[in-house]
């Protein structure tokens, strides 16, 4: 029966440990409770590892290749922008011009209508003239 007594004892002192343990926990403040849980996962802390300045130099070499090369992707659209622009002035100033061009035939075209319309009236005015002057008795 002592082993019983014994067995029951342990049991009893296992569960006042661990209701211990609860409260404990329960009391705790979150960065304890990290802390604790850290010392459980692992027991030796890990070595941060320092990166090295070659790999800092690597990154700021690559990171101003990168640069370089957007600055010059960008200055070439620039350039397509300013050539696509003047192209387009170019194709207003030669329609302008044809503009212009067209205009100024029109009105050649209506100068000569207008001496070829006056041509005649003298000439009709010339003819009746000429008609009276020779069916009219002075």
């Amino acid at each position: 029966m002592e082993s019983d007594d014994g067995n029951k004892q342990k049991i009893v002192e296992n569960d006042k440990t661990a209701a211990e343990d609860m409260r404990k926990q329960a009391l705790e403040r979150m960065g304890q409770t990290a802390k604790r849980k850290k010392g459980d996962e692992s027991e030796a802390p890990k070595k941060k590892s320092r990166r090295s300045t070659a790999n800092a130099v690597e990154y700021l070499k690559e990171r101003a290749a990168k640069e370089i090369a957007l600055k010059e992707q960008e200055l070439e659209l620039r350039k397509k922008e300013q050539e696509n622009l003047m192209e387009r002035e170019k194709e207003k100033n030669q329609n302008q011009e044809n503009l212009i061009s067209t205009m100024l035939q029109q009105q050649q075209q209506q100068q000569q209508m207008m001496m070829a319309l006056l041509n005649q009236q003298q000439q009709q005015s010339q003819s009746l003239l000429t008609f009276m002057e020779k069916f009219v008795p002075k």
